[in-house]
């Protein structure tokens, strides 16, 4: 389960496809392991989407969430630059407070 948690919130690195691919396989990956193949399923869609941005890498998502932090943040220092990488460490931690 923990393998399966880990790997469905850092599917995010691969955009999509953590819903397309990892929620099936889970429930195939439980199913042959002798428990419910619902559980798996489910497993996988809650940490997919309870972990879409939260990675150990820098995701598809990071730039676009630091465009828009750094519009937010010029309306009160025009000079204010953030960078993808902003929030990483807050994200690196998520990622393994998720999986748990």
């Amino acid at each position: 389960t923990i393998a399966i948690s880990f790997a469905a919130v850092v599917s995010n690195t691969a955009s999509e496809m953590g819903y397309v691919v990892l929620v099936p396989l889970a429930a195939v990956i439980f199913h042959s392991m002798g428990r419910h193949p619902l559980a798996g399923l489910a497993c996988a869609f809650a940490c997919v989407s309870g972990g879409y941005s939260a990675n150990i890498l820098i995701g598809t998502i990071d730039p676009l969430l630091a465009g828009l932090t750094q519009e937010a943040a010029q309306l009160i220092d025009p000079e204010y630059v953030v960078v993808a990488t902003a929030n990483y460490y807050f994200m690196f931690a998520s990622t393994f407070m998720i999986t748990a």
